[in-house]
Parts: C-alpha cells; sequence; structure tokens
C-alpha cells in the first residue's frame, strides 16, 4: 500500500528535519507513539507528540470522526435494550 504523494512528501520533510546528531546521541525527551528521541534543544512539550506524530492525528481526524459516528449508536441500542430489559425483568417481578 503507497501513501499519497502528498503525505509521503510531508514524511520525507519531517524526517528531514527530525534532528541533530545529539537528538540520537543524547535523548532527552522520547515520542509516546513512534520512539522518535529528542535533544534538549529540539524537546517538545510533556505529553505531546512529536511533530510527525502530530501531523498524523491531525490528518487522521476525519476517519476518528467517522468511527465515532459509525460505533457510537450501536452502543446506545445495546445498553438502552441491557438497561430495559433489567426495568421490564423487575417490573414482571413485582406482578408475580
Amino acid at each position: 500500500m503507497r501513501p499519497e504523494s502528498g503525505k509521503l512528501e510531508k514524511m520525507v520533510a519531517s524526517l528531514a528535519s527530525a534532528a541533530c546528531d545529539e537528538c540520537t546521541v543524547r535523548p532527552v525527551v522520547r515520542c509516546g507513539r513512534c520512539s522518535t528521541t529528542r535533544c534538549a534543544a529540539h524537546a517538545f512539550a510533556p505529553g505531546a507528540r512529536c511533530d510527525r506524530c502530530e501531523h498524523d492525528y491531525a490528518d487522521e481526524a476525519p476517519t476518528r470522526r467517522s468511527a465515532k459516528i459509525l460505533v457510537a449508536p450501536p452502543i446506545a441500542i445495546l445498553s438502552g435494550g441491557l438497561l430495559f430489559g433489567i426495568a421490564a425483568d423487575g417490573s414482571i417481578a413485582e406482578f408475580r
């Protein structure tokens, strides 16, 4: 599977400007997603990802939104059905 040309260019550009020699020799921080290391001069904020991962996260936002839309209704229907079943079982038990 080949990435889109624009995405590939972004990846190459971010890798080319990603780090200096100190980033690999004396790392201070590591990206939690891809394990890229950075030196003190290039360190990113605590809890943040490297630039490449941040761009990927932003690019994948529409996909995440679509997944939420697809998954949320079935979960709501299932939980509503379970709640109704529990409530109905309790009310039926009262009439026995």
